[in-house]
């Protein structure tokens, strides 16, 4: 199973090439420039590493203000379940959405060691990519939906929060906004689960997964 990502750097060309069984896309900005490149996860992930001591920096610095420089100006930005023609502010969604991928990513608490973190979320079958945040207080967990339409997003969302909050994970709402940008994190201990299942709703709003 093929997961493709996509960076977003000054001059590139769109791959529109969809692979033979699934079509995850993210949308990276490279110092907030707005033309996207597609990688695979593992590229994605490998690519991280290439920000570990400006992230490691940012986790280890106790001024708030530093802190916030590190991770606004010298992190790219990462939107996890869309693409986006550009992120120009004013512009309606229709018109900077390029892909809308179901992808739901939620922002967990990082409460307990990393490790242990990873071990929790590995029981779900639909997490497909668990790593650390930036600043290195949450885990972002990318779950493969089946979720139609940009639209439902917040539905899925929220049935994947009460689940999570179920077995003691504390979820913030950021994940509700399927265009929200986050600065790119790294973890050694990333989690990737080449036999993710999908998570799908169904008719009566409960939860299941195949």
């Amino acid at each position: 199973m093929e997961k493709l990502f996509c960076i977003f750097q000054e001059v590139c060309e769109i791959n529109t090439v969809l692979p033979e069984s699934i079509d995850e896309r993210v949308a990276l900005y490279e110092k907030h420039l707005q033309h996207p490149i597609v990688m695979t996860l593992e590229e994605y992930h490998e690519y991280s590493h290439s920000y570990q001591s400006h992230i490691e920096k940012a986790r280890q610095c106790r001024d708030a203000d530093a802190k916030h420089r590190i991770i606004r100006y010298e992190l790219p930005a990462v939107c996890y379940s869309a693409t986006l023609w550009n992120q120009t502010f004013g512009v309606s969604e229709a018109i900077k959405l390029r892909w809308y991928n179901s992808i739901v990513a939620l922002d967990i608490n990082k409460e307990q060691a990393l490790e242990y973190m990873i071990f929790r979320l590995s029981s779900f079958d639909f997490v497909l990519y668990a790593s650390e945040s930036a600043d290195g207080k949450d885990i972002i967990v990318l779950v493969l939906t089946d979720c139609p339409c940009p639209s439902s997003h917040k539905d899925y969302f929220l049935a994947l929060k009460s689940i999570f909050q179920g077995a003691d994970l504390a979820v913030s709402d950021k994940g509700i906004d399927y265009m929200i940008l986050r600065p790119i994190g790294y973890s050694k201990g990333a989690y990737i689960n080449y036999e993710c299942t999908y998570f799908k709703l169904i008719k009566d709003n409960s939860e299941t997964y195949d």
